[in-house]
């Protein structure tokens, strides 16, 4: 029992590691030392009986200014007909976060009729492609798209 305390623990810090290095912000930073956070602000869309979960943002390494967001919509329109009951939905930034363009549905006509989508993950290569996962139901599984 306690080798597996202490390899879940060195797991939990590598991934902390892993996830304040694909943040930009450094462990030192994330502690207040160099750094602080800005003012709160929405990143969701206006209420229009769609509920937003499972928000996750990248920011291009070379470009600062352009952060793309993933989030799961529940009762999503932006693919309508036949919507999945929650749709990977995607919308970008150009100006560091304080603005936001339309969410668009990330899957297109491949996905309509699929029962739900979750648990979207984000990443955008040194060379601005933009890589996004998700499960799309259990059959197949997680599905891979890029820009």
């Amino acid at each position: 029992m306690k080798i597996r305390s202490v390899r879940f623990r060195k797991l939990a810090l590598v991934l902390s590691g892993l996830a304040l290095a694909t943040s930009g912000l450094s462990p030192r930073a994330s502690m207040g030392a160099t750094r602080a956070f800005d003012d709160e602000r929405r990143a969701g869309t206006p209420y229009r009986h769609q509920s937003n979960w499972e928000p996750t943002v990248a920011t291009d390494p070379s470009n600062p200014d352009l952060v793309y967001q993933l989030i799961t919509g529940i009762s999503a329109r932006e693919c309508e007909p036949r919507c999945p009951g929650t749709s990977v939905l995607f919308r970008k930034s150009e100006d560091g976060g304080a603005t936001w363009g339309s969410q668009r549905f990330v899957c297109g006509l491949a996905c309509k009729g699929v029962g739900w989508q979750f648990d979207p993950q984000i990443k955008v290569a040194t060379d601005g492609t933009i890589y996004v996962a998700f499960m799309n139901e259990y059959d197949p599984g997680v599905v891979l798209f890029t820009s």
